[in-house]
C-alpha cells in the first residue's frame, strides 16, 4: 500500500543518513552521503541501481505526493534535513529518462505556478532555508527537467516527446522566470546561501537559462520583450558601472567607481514616474531578502552583478549595450594619460601600406604587448603605392578605414580563414591549418581586432554564425543548432530519424571530413567507422556527431581567436549577451533602416518638398 511504502522509504531515508559524512572510497569530497557511496561502501549503493530508481518511482501512487517526496528525499535530501544535496548522475539520468516523474511533480506544483503573487511564492518556500516540501519539488522538478529537455530537437519539445504540453512550458516559463529574478535579486549573494537555497537557485536559474537559449531558436514565449523583467530596469539607473569581473574572475565583485554614468532617458518624467512606482517594491524586497538572510541590504551593484551573472537575459539588451560602454568609458577615463588629446599628439603612428594590409596590420598589433597598449589610441597613416605617406591626420577616421579594410580582407572565405554558411553568416574554416602557416597567430590576431573594435565602439562588417559565438561563450552547441551551420546536414539528419529501413543507409560511428581538396574520415567513437549505426544507438550517433560538427571540428581556431580577444577586453564583459545579441553588438542589425520612419522625419529646406521629383 501506500502508507506501508511510505514507511518503508522513511525507513532507508534515516538509514542512509545514519552513514558517516564525508566522501566514501571513490566519492566526492565535501558530497553528502547520498552522493559520495561508493560501490562497495554500502548495502545502499543498490538504491542506484537503475531498476531499483525506476521500481521506486512506479510504486508510488499518482495520489500519493507524501510518497514521490519521500523518493525525492531519498536520492536528494542531505543529512543535515534541509535538502540541498544533488543525486548521483546515474540516478538523475534515470529520473530524467526512465520514470515519469516529471510529469508527476509538475502537477503538484500547481500551487506555486498558480500563486497569488511572485512575493507571496517565495515567502512560501521558506527562505533562507528553503526547506519546505514545496521547494524540494521544485528543485528536483527544475533538476530532471532540465536534463530530460536537454537533448529534445526542438520539433520534439514542442510535440507529444514533451512531458509537459506548450501552454504549460509557457505558464512554467514565465512563473519561474519572474522566480529567479525575485530569488537573485532578494539574495544576491551565492556565498551567504545555505546549502538548500544555494541548489534550489542553481536549478531554477539552469533551467530558464536552457529555456531562454532554447527560445531564441524558436520561440517559447509570445508578445513583445516576454523575457524582460520591466522593474529590472532600474537596477542599471542605480548602478551604472559595476565590476563585469575579469577572465580570472568570471563572478561579480566590488563596484568601479568613475566618472561615467548612464545618460537620462529621452523622457525623463516617465523615468522618474517609473522609479517612483517600482523602487518601493525593489527595495523592500531587497529588505525582506536581507531580513531573512539576517544580513544587511545588498547594494545596487551586488544586486546587478548577480543578476548579470544569472540570469542577464530579464534585462533590456540596450540597457545591457550602456552598461558595457559605460564600463569601457569608465575604462578609457582611467587610461588619460596615454588616451587624453596631449598624448595622442605625441603618438607614433602606425604605417600601414594599403598593398600589404594584412601584414602591416599583423605586425602592428604585435608591436602592442599588452592589454594596455591594445587598449590605447591606435593612430594610422597609410602609405601609398609609391612608398609615400598619404595626406591626412588621423583623427579616428583613419583608423576605422583600416579596420574596416583589414575585416574585410581576412573575413572574406577566399582568404582561408573562415567559411561561409548558406546564410552568410561566417565560422572558422576547418582548413585554415594546411591553408595558412601561422593560423593560430592569424587567429589570435583577428580576436584582437574584434576586441578592439568593441573597446572602441564601433562596428564590424563580418556577420558571424551562432556556432561559432556560442563556442566563445563557453557554451555548448546542441544537436538543433546544426541548422544554423549545415542546413543540408541538419535536413538529413531528420530524414535518417524518420526513414523506417536505417541499415540501408549503411552509417558508421564516423564522419567524413572534406574541404579544399581535403578528405578525413573521423571517428567518433573509438573505432566507430567499423561500429555501424541502429535504431537502438542512432539517438546517441546524432548528438556525437553534432558535437563534433558544432563543438569540436573547429575548437583550435575558436581558442586562438579567443585568446586574442582577451588580450583586449575580458570575456567576462561579453558574458551577459547570448549569441545573437554578442553579433549585434559586433556588426549590428541586419534589419537595416525604416525608409518610411525616415521619411516622415526629414526636414526640408532649398524649396524642396517630399513629393519633389528627384534630379
Amino acid at each position: 500500500t501506500g502508507s506501508a511504502i511510505s514507511l518503508w522509504l522513511g525507513w532507508i531515508c534515516w538509514a542512509r543518513e545514519q552513514l558517516p559524512s564525508g566522501p566514501a572510497p571513490g566519492g566526492i569530497p565535501g558530497s553528502s552521503p547520498a552522493s559520495a557511496i561508493a560501490p562497495q561502501a554500502s548495502p545502499l549503493h543498490r538504491l542506484h541501481n537503475p531498476s531499483v530508481v525506476r521500481s521506486l518511482i512506479m510504486s508510488v501512487d499518482k495520489n500519493d505526493p507524501e510518497g514521490l517526496l519521500s523518493v525525492c528525499h531519498l536520492y536528494f535530501a542531505a543529512s543535515d534535513g534541509v535538502g540541498g544535496s544533488e543525486a548521483p548522475a546515474e540516478v538523475l539520468q534515470t529520473l530524467a529518462f526512465a520514470t515519469p516523474l516529471a510529469e508527476r511533480l509538475y502537477p503538484l506544483l500547481s500551487g506555486l505556478v498558480k500563486g497569488p503573487s511572485i512575493e507571496a511564492v517565495y515567502e512560501s518556500l521558506r527562505p533562507p532555508t528553503f526547506n519546505t516540501p514545496e521547494a524540494v519539488r521544485l528543485r528536483i522538478f527544475c533538476s530532471v527537467y532540465a536534463l530530460k529537455m536537454q537533448p529534445m530537437y526542438d520539433y520534439e519539445f514542442f510535440g507529444p516527446a514533451n512531458p509537459l504540453n506548450i501552454e504549460e512550458v509557457r505558464t512554467m516559463t514565465v512563473f519561474l522566470n519572474r522566480l529567479a529574478y525575485h530569488f537573485v535579486t532578494a539574495l544576491p549573494s551565492k556565498s551567504s546561501l545555505e546549502p538548500a537555497a544555494r541548489a534550489l537557485r542553481a536549478s531554477i536559474t539552469s533551467l530558464v537559462s536552457l529555456l531562454y537559449n532554447r527560445h531564441c531558436r524558436r520561440a517559447i514565449l509570445t508578445g513583445e520583450s516576454p523575457w524582460i523583467i520591466p522593474e529590472s530596469k532600474l537596477l542599471i539607473r542605480r548602478a551604472p558601472v559595476v565590476d563585469l569581473g575579469g577572465d580570472e574572475d568570471a563572478g561579480g565583485g566590488d563596484s568601479i567607481t568613475g566618472d561615467v554614468a548612464m545618460e537620462a532617458d529621452d523622457d525623463e518624467s516617465m523615468v522618474a514616474e517609473e522609479e517612483a512606482a517600482e523602487a518601493p517594491a525593489a527595495r523592500g524586497r531587497e529588505a525582506d531578502g536581507a531580513a531573512a538572510a539576517g544580513g544587511a541590504a545588498p547594494n545596487a551593484e551586488q544586486v546587478l552583478e548577480a543578476v548579470l551573472e544569472d540570469i542577464p537575459h530579464v534585462l533590456p539588451f540596450t540597457d545591457r549595450v550602456e552598461l558595457l560602454h559605460n564600463v569601457i568609458l569608465n575604462d578609457q577615463a582611467q587610461r588619460r594619460d596615454s588616451r587624453g588629446p596631449w598624448a595622442q599628439a605625441a603618438m607614433q603612428r602606425h604605417q600601414i601600406r594599403r598593398n600589404f594590409l594584412v601584414e602591416d596590420g599583423f605586425a602592428a598589433f604585435e608591436s602592442l604587448a599588452d592589454e594596455g597598449a591594445l587598449r590605447d589610441v591606435f593612430r594610422v597613416e597609410f602609405i601609398g603605392p609609391d612608398g609615400e605617406p598619404e595626406r591626412g591626420v588621423d583623427g579616428g577616421g583613419l583608423f576605422k578605414e583600416f579596420m574596416l579594410t583589414l575585416n574585410r580582407a581576412m573575413f572574406d572565405p577566399e582568404f582561408g580563414l573562415f567559411s561561409e554558411t548558406s546564410d552568410r553568416t561566417l565560422y572558422p574554416s576547418i582548413s585554415a591549418y594546411r591553408t595558412h602557416d601561422r593560423a593560430n597567430e592569424l587567429y589570435a590576431f583577428l580576436g584582437k581586432v574584434v576586441g578592439k573594435a568593441i573597446y572602441e565602439m564601433f562596428l564590424l562588417e563580418p556577420q558571424f554564425s551562432r556556432v561559432f559565438l556560442n563556442r566563445l561563450l563557453g557554451r555548448t552547441n546542441e544537436v538543433d543548432d546544426v541548422a544554423a551551420l549545415d542546413r543540408e546536414l541538419h535536413r538529413n539528419m531528420s530524414r535518417i530519424k524518420e526513414t523506417t529501413n536505417l541499415d540501408d543507409c549503411f552509417l558508421t560511428f564516423s564522419v567524413s571530413v572534406s574541404e579544399a581538396g581535403y578528405y578525413e574520415e573521423i571517428d567518433l567513437i573509438p573505432d566507430g567507422r567499423n561500429v555501424p549505426v541502429t535504431r537502438d544507438n542512432l539517438t546517441r550517433y546524432f548528438h556525437l556527431l553534432a558535437n563534433f560538427k558544432t563543438n569540436v571540428q573547429f575548437q583550435r581556431q575558436t581558442l586562438a581567436f579567443l585568446s586574442g580577444l582577451q588580450c583586449v577586453i575580458p570575456l567576462a564583459w561579453l558574458k551577459m549577451f547570448d549569441p545573437y545579441e554578442l553579433n549585434i553588438l559586433i556588426s549590428g542589425n541586419t534589419q537595416g533602416f525604416d525608409v518610411l520612419d525616415l521619411r516622415r522625419h526629414t526636414n526640408y529646406s532649398g524649396g524642396y518638398q517630399d513629393d519633389t521629383p528627384a534630379p
